[in-house]
């Protein structure tokens, strides 16, 4: 009795140890937490994007350029435009038209509103990104759980959608899909024979430069550093004339007629506001990316992937990374969540469940360096922590992505606000009520243009002119662009002043004005508070006797210049 009592102990035990092994091993699972992870995925990233986007029933942000550009299209019927009527300055009409033909299609066949098209395309457009990425790193990486994983992770990076979900996002959404799609179509040419790649990597970098031209600099640049180090070879040279020949020709349409009206200024222009400098890969070599650009533990994780790649000497990613940086400064954050997601993925796969799921081999030490580049074999634990510790960790990350994203999205720094009800009822007021030869300061409490709704909305709602709104600015000659920029910068400091600044601001600028529009956002001066710093700039237009106050609403006070 006692021998049987001893065999089903023995027994019990051997089935709790297997079903532990058997817990502890379901994350490496060849298909079924690959699927899970990447359902989830999709999920969280449509709910991140959605959920922002769905908070307000206007365009988040910027867009204002982009719905007169539509409507410019529109009235033109459909031919290409020579200049852009925002803001009365004679923008030429450069920018690459495909996502403003694609919305001036939907606004007159389905009756679709311009500003909801701005508001809801941008979004669903940057949901699909996600399953885009899935497909790049499922070409690029080991294994389906890798791909998971980074495809996890891009979901939650703040920077993968940040710009992209806003009014402006028609153009930057759509770029980054096809830029995206490019760099997978480029990578299978290059490691695949089929000659099918060839024709989807030219359609698909066609539509990524007629959509965004960041977005397609930084697919070329991107399919260049994978044609170094996976298609270093004569099918490979071939092929990327190929590609170039290709995308060039379905461009040339467009492109030429641009460059016939216009010459290749507006594009030398634009360049010029990438933001290059001597120090621009700095941020790589201090970190600074991390604190700046990402929140979160993803992006730590991706470091451990580094660490991984630079160990065992695959390069691709790590250096992909820092060219994105040194050649495409400016929007360095946005793009380099594709190779950041992928180290991400690499660095739970070869770091973090190793180092949970497995003990050092025999005779190595129990270090954590020794953990990280030594061999590892499976725990023949009987806890039950050793299965539930690795869904622990991922449940982790799960939840820190999410409330980075979220944090991020809702700072004071974040773009994800739209412009008021109060503010777009003034707008509206300005432009039903003033002079039509109006010329207007507009005057908020924002110090960077890019995430000025007020600025950039009101050429487009107003339908007067701003004097030191910056959009467009970046296609116009003679550095407009910087000089505007510096006059923006100026004219937000009036809030601390008197009329005295706003008349020495225009001397300066050799600009004459009509009326002043001093927005009544609030600025967060706290954590929980906030505050109108436009009261005492309006207390002195208020009691001067050169301005008189023509409107005063919950959004902004507008007032007209009494001439001397």
């Amino acid at each position: 009795m006692e021998s049987m009592r001893r065999e089903e102990s023995d027994g019990a035990a051997n089935r709790r140890a297997i079903s532990s092994r058997k817990r502890g091993r379901w994350l490496r699972n060849e298909h079924l937490l690959p699927m899970l992870l990447s359902v989830t995925a999709m999920q969280v990233g449509a709910l991140l994007r959605l959920g922002f986007v769905l908070s307000s029933d206007f365009p988040l942000n910027d867009g204002g350029l982009f719905y007169v550009m539509i409507q410019d299209l529109i009235r033109s019927h459909y031919a290409l435009p020579v200049y852009t009527s925002y803001n009365s300055a004679n923008i030429p009409f450069a920018y690459p038209p495909l996502p403003f033909y694609i919305a001036a299609f939907f606004a007159k066949a389905f009756k679709w509103p311009i500003l909801d098209m701005l508001r809801l395309f941008p979004a669903i457009v940057s949901i699909l990104t996600v399953p885009a990425f899935y497909a790049l790193s499922r070409a690029m990486l080991k294994s389906r759980g890798q791909s998971a994983f980074a495809m996890f992770a891009f979901a939650m990076l703040p920077r993968s959608f940040l710009w992209h979900i806003v009014g402006g996002g028609l153009t930057r959404s759509l770029g980054f899909l096809f830029a995206i799609l490019t760099l997978r179509q480029a990578y299978l040419l290059y490691t695949s024979p089929r000659r099918w790649f060839l024709l989807t990597t030219v359609l698909c970098a066609s539509v990524a430069i007629l959509c965004h031209p960041e977005k397609a600099w930084c697919a070329a640049f991107g399919a260049g550093i994978m044609f170094l180090f996976v298609g270093r070879n004569r099918r490979g040279i071939r092929n990327s004339l190929l590609v170039m020949a290709g995308a060039t020709g379905l461009v040339m349409p467009w492109l030429g007629a641009v460059v016939a009206r216009h010459g290749l200024a507006p594009f030398l222009s634009a360049a010029q506001t990438a933001g290059h400098s001597w120090y621009s890969w700095l941020p790589i070599l201090t970190f600074g990316f991390l604190r700046d650009c990402f929140t979160g533990v993803l992006p730590v994780v991706g470091v451990l992937g580094v660490l991984v790649c630079a160990r065992d000497r695959e390069l691709l990613l790590p250096i992909w990374l820092l060219a994105i940086w040194i050649l495409q400064p400016r929007t360095a954050a946005t793009f380099s969540t594709i190779p950041l997601a992928m180290l991400v993925g690499i660095g739970v796969d070869r770091v973090i469940l190793p180092l949970i799921n497995a003990r050092p081999a025999e005779g190595s030490q129990s270090s954590l360096l020794t953990r990280f580049g030594g061999e590892v074999e499976p725990v023949p634990s009987r806890s039950r922590l050793h299965g539930i510790l690795p869904v622990a960790v991922l449940c982790f990350l799960l939840v820190n992505g999410i409330v980075s994203a979220l944090s991020v999205g809702s700072s004071a720094r974040s773009p994800l606000r739209a412009l008021g009800q109060g503010e777009q009822e003034a707008m509206e007021w300005v432009a039903a009520m003033t002079p039509k030869a109006s010329r207007f300061l507009v005057i908020t409490p924002t110090a960077q243009w890019p995430r000025d709704a007020t600025s950039e909305w009101f050429p487009a709602i107003a339908e007067r002119v701003s004097l030191d709104t910056v959009q467009g600015s970046e296609w116009l000659p003679d550095r407009e662009y910087e000089a505007r920029w510096e006059r923006y910068q100026d004219l937000q400091r009036v809030y601390s002043v008197d009329e005295a600044g706003l008349e020495h601001w225009a001397r300066q600028a050799d600009l004459t004005f009509t009326h002043v529009y001093v927005s009544k956002t609030k600025v967060e001066i706290s954590p929980g508070q906030l505050r109108d710093p436009s009261c005492s700039l309006r207390y002195a237009l208020q009691t001067s006797r050169h301005y008189i106050q023509v409107y005063d609403g919950p959004g902004a006070t507008v007032f007209a210049r009494v001439s001397s």
